[in-house]
């Protein structure tokens, strides 16, 4: 059991760690390309679809992926009224009892909604829905599958660590 719950931890970590470099990047792409369309229009009067859906594509995609890794960073918005005034064992309890309730159920439903959604988009070569946009709006359609994916991984990890370093793998 120790084994399953070490490489369920390294596993979320890496994962954690990839999505957060991925997340880098797309911050990166979002903001040079942002900057790109607004001196194009406003510096010489000119656009571009492609700059423009990059800049959106990245966006929704470090949004998204991000969710992920505030999962497993343990760094997502709570509200908790009574949190403040529980043991640590309770709020353990308690992340537990969110993760089982709440998180595999929606994260769960997304990747499960989403998901036909993705693969029709791929089967088509689904393109931008701007005329003369990006190729590749497949890839903005599976990103919610991911997002999902890694979310339940980081969840699940948080499930399976040991309760001495507050459930984190």
């Amino acid at each position: 059991m120790r084994t399953f719950v070490a490489l369920t931890g390294a596993l979320a970590a890496g994962l954690n760690r990839l999505t957060m470099l991925v997340c880098a990047g797309l911050l990166v792409v979002s903001l040079f390309a942002q900057l790109a369309t607004v001196v194009l229009r406003y510096g010489f009067d000119a656009g571009s679809l492609w700059l423009q859906d990059l800049a959106l594509w990245s966006f929704s995609g470090l949004l998204m992926l991000a969710i992920a890794v505030a999962v497993g960073l343990d760094a997502h918005v709570r509200v908790d009224l009574a949190r403040a005034a529980m043991t640590p064992a309770g709020r353990r309890r308690l992340d537990r009892i969110g993760v089982l309730v709440l998180l595999v159920p929606l994260f769960g439903l997304i990747a499960w909604l989403t998901l036909p959604e993705a693969v029709g988009a791929w089967r088509v070569g689904e393109s931008s829905p701007q005329i003369g946009g990006m190729p590749g709006y497949w890839l903005v359609r599976l990103v919610p599958v991911v997002a999902a994916v890694l979310a339940l991984v980081q969840g699940l990890a948080r499930l399976c660590g040991s309760p001495d370093n507050g459930g984190r793998p």
